[in-house]
C-alpha cells in the first residue's frame, strides 16, 4: 500500500512538472509566481491531452496543485478561470472566493499552531 502511494505521489509530482513545462503561464508549480485559477473541468482537458497518464495520477496532481495556500489565495482575488490554452474559461464565483478564504484562514491557523509546537519543543 505504501509503495503504491509513493508511486502515485511521484507520478503526481512528475505530472505537475510536465504541466508547468508545457503550460508555464498556467501552471507555476515550483516557482514563486502567483497561481492562476484553473477552469472547472480542466481534469477532462488534461486527460484528453495526456491519455497515456493514468486518471489517478492526473487527479492527484490537480489535487496537490489546487489545495495549496498559493492556489487558494489566487481564488480569493482573481475574477477569471483559465483553460489550458490560457483563455478565460469561466469566473471565480463568490462562493469559490468565500470557500478559498476559509481554506487560507485554516491553513494559516494550522501553520501557526505547528510553529508554536515546534517552538515549545525547542525550548524543552
Amino acid at each position: 500500500m505504501k509503495n503504491r502511494q509513493s508511486r502515485l505521489k511521484a507520478g503526481a509530482k512528475e505530472m505537475l512538472a510536465r504541466l508547468s513545462t508545457d503550460y508555464p503561464d498556467l501552471f507555476t508549480h515550483g516557482t514563486k509566481r502567483a497561481r492562476i485559477p484553473l477552469k472547472r473541468g480542466i481534469y477532462g482537458d488534461i486527460r484528453e491531452r495526456y491519455p497515456e497518464i493514468s486518471a489517478r495520477v492526473v487527479f492527484a496532481a490537480l489535487y496537490r496543485y489546487t489545495r495549496t495556500r498559493k492556489y487558494q489565495s489566487a481564488l480569493t482575488y482573481s475574477t477569471n478561470r483559465y483553460d489550458l490554452d490560457g483563455n478565460i474559461a469561466g469566473s471565480v464565483t463568490p462562493e469559490d472566493r468565500a470557500k478559498a478564504k476559509e481554506n487560507v484562514k485554516r491553513s494559516l491557523i494550522r501553520r501557526s499552531k505547528v510553529a508554536k509546537i515546534e517552538k515549545s519543543e525547542q525550548g524543552e
